[in-house]
C-alpha cells in the first residue's frame, strides 16, 4: 500500500475487519480519522491536557476490543469510540476524587467546567457559527454545523445527505480544509 491510499479515509467496517486480521496500519487510519472528533467530545467536558490522557486510554481500549470482536456493529464505530472516550473521562474523574483530589472537586454528573470556561465554549461556538456561515459552499456548513455543533451521528447525517461513509469522510475533511483556510484569511486560528 502506497502513502497515498495509506491516507484515504477507511470505512468504520473495513477498519474494523482489519483490525481484526492483525493490520496495525488499519489502527493508525482509526485514531487518524476519529481522533479529532474523540477530542471534540472530550474537551466538552474536560481540560485540553486531561481530554489527551483520557483519548489515549481510550485508543488503548478501543483498539483491544476490535481486536477481541467485541464490536458486535462495525458500522456504528463512530458511537463505539465516543461512548468509550466518555466512559473513561468519567472514570479518570473518580479515580482524582477517590486518590483525595481537591475537595472543591465537581462530583460525578454534575457540570465539569466552570463559568470562565463555559463562557469560552459559548464564545467559541459563535465564532464557529460566524465563520460557517461565510463558507462557499452548503453543503460545506450543513455537515460541519451538524456533526460538530449539533452531534449528528454520522449515519444519519449520511442517510439524509445521501453519502457513502467513505464520501462523508472525505466530504468532511474537505469541508474542514475550506473552514481552516477562511479562518486563517481572518485571522483566527482553530
Amino acid at each position: 500500500m502506497n502513502s497515498a491510499e495509506m491516507l484515504q479515509p477507511f470505512s468504520a467496517t473495513d477498519l474494523v475487519v482489519r483490525i481484526q486480521k492483525g493490520d496495525r496500519l488499519a489502527e493508525r487510519q482509526l485514531v487518524e480519522q476519529y481522533q479529532s472528533g474523540l477530542l471534540l467530545i472530550l474537551r466538552r467536558q474536560a481540560k485540553a491536557d486531561i481530554a489527551q490522557e483520557v483519548a489515549q486510554e481510550t485508543w488503548r481500549i478501543v483498539i483491544e476490543k476490535i481486536r477481541l470482536a467485541e464490536l458486535r456493529e462495525p458500522e456504528k464505530l463512530g458511537a463505539f469510540i465516543a461512548q468509550i472516550g466518555r466512559n473513561q473521562l468519567i472514570m479518570h474523574y473518580r479515580r482524582e476524587r477517590n486518590a483525595g483530589a481537591d475537595s472543591d472537586q465537581v462530583p460525578e454528573g454534575e457540570h465539569t467546567q466552570g463559568p470562565v470556561e463555559l463562557l469560552e465554549q459559548a464564545d467559541a461556538q459563535r465564532i464557529a457559527r460566524q465563520l460557517l456561515e461565510q463558507l462557499n459552499k452548503k453543503r460545506d456548513r450543513e455537515i460541519l454545523q451538524r456533526y460538530y455543533l449539533e452531534e449528528e451521528e454520522k449515519d444519519s447525517i449520511c442517510e439524509d445527505m445521501e453519502l457513502t461513509d467513505l464520501h462523508f469522510n472525505r466530504v468532511i475533511h474537505r469541508a474542514k480544509q475550506r473552514l481552516r483556510l477562511l479562518a486563517e484569511s481572518m485571522g483566527i486560528t482553530l
